[in-house]
């Protein structure tokens, strides 16, 4: 069940030749690095760790997209900070680290001071520093994952008024698959930018990253609307992809990582705007539900999706928004096959699933979430195969109702809510005004004359 789903040693003159090309026009550094500046990791611990998270995967150990692996940070790694004078007299300490072959690198950082002003990280681009929220992290003293950035080489700095001890990095995780290459995603996904009706709705959709049992992986989930509007960010997924709190402290959500334009070319994943962190609330196995409250407000902008408890009518059609394989936001129709216990199970007409869809948002007619991805067989060269999905009206007896239904109400649906780009709008509901449940709502902007996905 799915969901349920050469190295090389790195040689000196290669760091050295990186350091030199890389950083030496990075923020507060004035000089070229010596080989000797770069820690780089054991090509054969890389190996064996890559082996290990592989043999686990083909074995199908893996309930949810594989996309890295934890390598151990050996302590020498501390004897290659180096200090930095910058001009404006800010103290400064930086560390470049290198895991040859990785699509990405993760940090993981087991202690700082709480005196240090900054805390940024990039890869081979220094403008793409993302800076690290000190207010949220110094609550943790247990450690804390960083963000990722792209490539082999992770360069951490620090800035303070005085000299302190540099950050410790107890661990990475080690990109296996790039979140930028969509080269080896399956054939039949359809852009979800090609259809006007799903515009906004689209948006309270989002890609996921987690660390879970030595490794990460990529699912997907949604903003979830409760039923007395209280913008509280409830975020809904699949408890197969996150089931604990210390799953749930390492998400990062992307939002918006789609194409700009139908059929056009993806967003970077960099230029997603993202929420780091969340509670896991409640969520059950019955019916594969995990409910989560992120630890911030989600960006202006990203909708809070309506869900219904009602029942899905024999073949009524379905659409299920998500992130295949890791990639771009995608959409797919369908239609209603059966009615396993606590689940939907549906069939596609148009697109399909695969790893990493995994806690997508099943939708009617209305544009009502009345599900979550858990399981199933299809995929683009199985378009006969079927896939299940967790049950709201199952998970609202089973928690959801505890948290959603804020106040005594007999409410069964909620409608989704656009919010504006201001905070003195209460935004505006996005609900099927004419009542109408006809195909135009699922249908392609243009007409299109393939004969499907050609899978």
């Amino acid at each position: 069940m799915r969901y349920r789903k050469k190295i090389f040693p790195a040689s000196l003159i290669v760091a050295a030749a990186l350091a030199v090309m890389f950083f030496a026009t990075g923020p507060h550094w004035e000089t070229a690095l010596a080989r000797s500046d770069v820690f780089s990791i054991p090509a054969p611990q890389i190996k064996k760790a890559v082996d290990k998270a592989v043999a686990h995967e083909m074995e199908g150990s893996f309930a949810k997209r594989l996309m890295s692996v934890h390598i151990d940070v050996d302590d020498s790694a501390e004897t290659k900070w180096r200090p930095v004078q910058a001009a404006s007299g800010v103290y400064s300490r930086r560390l470049i680290l290198r895991a040859e072959g990785a699509a990405f690198i993760r940090p993981h950082f087991s202690r700082h001071d709480d005196n240090y002003r900054s805390i940024s990280v990039y890869g081979s681009d220094a403008a793409e520093a993302i800076s690290i929220s000190l207010q949220r992290r110094n609550r943790d003293e247990a450690g804390w994952w960083g963000p990722i950035v792209f490539g082999d080489v992770l360069v951490v700095e620090i800035e303070s008024d005085g000299d302190l001890r540099p950050i410790d990095i107890d661990k990475i995780s080690y990109g296996l698959k790039s979140y930028r290459d969509n080269e080896k995603e399956q054939g039949c996904h359809l852009d979800v930018n090609c259809f006007d009706q799903w515009e906004y709705i689209k948006d309270g959709v989002a890609m996921m990253h987690f660390e879970s049992n030595g490794s990460g992986f990529a699912c997907t989930g949604s903003l979830l609307k409760d039923s007395y509007s209280t913008r509280r960010p409830w975020f809904l997924t699949a408890n197969h992809c996150i089931g604990n709190q210390a799953e749930a402290e390492t998400l990062i959500v992307y939002w918006e990582y789609e194409t700009v334009e139908c059929d056009g070319p993806s967003r970077s994943l960099l230029a997603s705007r993202t929420n780091e962190g969340a509670d896991y609330v409640t969520g059950s196995d019955i019916s594969d539900f995990a409910l989560l409250l992120l630890h911030d407000d989600p960006p202006l902008g990203i909708p809070f999706l309506g869900f219904s408890l009602d029942e899905l009518e024999q073949s009524e059609q379905i659409a299920v928004i998500h992130h295949p394989g890791g990639t771009f936001k995608r959409i797919s129709f369908g239609k209603k096959t059966g009615e396993p216990q606590n689940f939907w199970e549906v069939v596609y007409s148009e697109g399909s699933t695969e790893d990493g869809s995994s806690g997508s948002p099943l939708f009617n007619t209305r544009f009502e979430i009345v599900g979550q991805l858990s399981s199933g067989n299809a995929a683009c060269w199985r378009m006969f195969g079927k896939d299940q999905y967790g049950k709201i009206s199952s998970s609202w007896l089973l928690g959801l109702e505890d948290y959603l239904a804020t106040q005594a109400t007999t409410t069964s649906t909620t409608t989704t809510t656009i919010p504006s780009d201001t905070d003195d709008d209460d935004g505006m509901d996005y609900s099927d005004d004419d009542d109408t449940e006809d195909s135009l709502q699922f249908t392609q902007d243009e007409e299109d004359d393939s004969e499907g996905c050609g899978c």
